[in-house]
């Protein structure tokens, strides 16, 4: 919908060096504007750019030319921490930080000298029981790990989640079990998938990508 954009990416660019130390384009000039409403996916083969994406959403890049803005501000302009923090990155294999559950929910406030009032009720909201606060983040099984990640994203109150394949090594009932939790949180959310079923139970938006274009919106 115009003038709903969450992002709009205006002739971006992202290059890499390769080993002879020439640049590899990664994105080709990719204008894009994701809508503010629903769940955004992004297909294409491996290596088209998807999650390249996400990370110059995320500032953990920023590209080689090009503008992107984020709410119509320029996200180059806005701190990175602040960035992160208003829009939030879950992985497809979840990075569990040392010590307990508790410790991993209160990491990303802790970087803003903040605490939890109440971090049992994070991981209620992610169906998992508060008493699991004090286990050890690495004894967590695959499905226990992507939740406690997601509720990890979710304690900033973030405004948006990028999702980058985050039920791809999941069990099938795992998967659906997260699936439906990031569908019941009502985000604006930008999710990689190359599950093109999942792709049709949760995008409202879809855009197909390849070698580091857009190639075409896809009817969700």
């Amino acid at each position: 919908m115009p003038g709903n954009e969450l992002f709009q990416l205006t002739d971006v660019w992202l290059e890499r060096p390769r080993e002879d130390g020439t640049m590899q384009p990664v994105l080709r000039g990719l204008s894009l504007a994701i809508p503010g409403d629903g769940i955004t996916c992004l297909i294409g083969p491996s290596g088209s750019g998807k999650s390249t994406i996400l990370r110059l959403l995320n500032r953990l890049d920023d590209p080689t030319r090009g503008q992107i803005a984020f709410r119509g501000q320029e996200l180059r302009s806005l701190d990175p921490m602040r960035v992160r923090r208003q829009v939030a990155m879950v992985l497809q294999t979840p990075v569990m930080l040392p010590g307990t559950v508790r410790d991993n929910l209160e990491a990303g406030l802790r970087i803003h000298g903040q605490s939890l009032s109440d971090p049992g009720a994070w991981l209620e909201r992610v169906e998992l029981s508060p008493d699991m606060l004090n286990k050890k983040a690495r004894d967590l099984s695959g499905g226990e790990k992507q939740r406690v990640a997601l509720a990890r994203s979710l304690a900033t109150q973030p405004e948006v989640l990028l999702l980058d394949e985050v039920t791809a090594s999941l069990d099938a009932a795992s998967g659906a079990a997260v699936e439906q939790l990031v569908l019941n949180l009502k985000l604006p959310a930008i999710w990689v998938s190359h599950n093109m079923e999942q792709v049709r139970r949760v995008a409202a938006h879809v855009f197909r990508l390849e070698a580091g274009r857009i190639q075409e919106e896809v009817r969700a």
